[in-house]
């Protein structure tokens, strides 16, 4: 991982500027919150990663991870001033298709594995909460790509 992508995890672009803590959302947290995950992820498993907002330019034959969020309504939990946040951190097996099924199936179970249900992370004070099991959406190609969706249902209250 560079510097860079380093950076991008931890403070969003780097050429945007660094927000200060207090004025992050809670989306923005619960996003981090993943991010800084899948990156010991990659640590652990080397493999590139396409991040929203950054230009990422796919390396013919080469898989990569492609990572998106996707934030639920927020709903009220109570009367007083509890919101509860759901969503879904998907996190999608990019791989070159004519390279077969299998070892791009082995890395969406790897993934579902690492993000398992009852997982807690944390971000400037707020605790995301993997609620149900993640799991592997059918596999999806176009001319050049095969991508399998892997789904993480999370769960935070503010």
């Amino acid at each position: 991982m560079t510097d860079l992508t380093a950076t991008a995890l931890i403070t969003g672009h780097p050429l945007s500027g660094v927000p200060t803590v207090g004025s992050l959302g809670v989306n923005t947290k619960i996003r981090l919150a993943f991010m800084a995950q899948l990156a010991i992820y990659v640590a652990e498993n080397p493999i590139n990663i396409a991040y929203s907002g950054i230009a990422f330019q796919p390396v013919s034959m080469q898989p990569y991870l492609r990572a998106a969020f996707s934030p639920s309504a927020t709903k009220s939990f109570d009367l007083k001033s509890v919101d509860d946040y759901t969503g879904i951190f998907q996190i999608d097996v990019m791989w070159p298709i004519q390279q077969g099924l299998i070892a791009p199936l082995g890395i969406a179970s790897a993934l579902r594995a690492f993000f398992p249900r009852g997982s807690t992370y944390h971000n400037n004070g707020l605790v995301v909460t993997i609620t149900l099991p993640s799991y592997i959406s059918s596999p999806m190609q176009d001319s050049s790509w095969l991508c399998i969706p892997v789904n993480i249902p999370y769960r935070a209250f503010t």
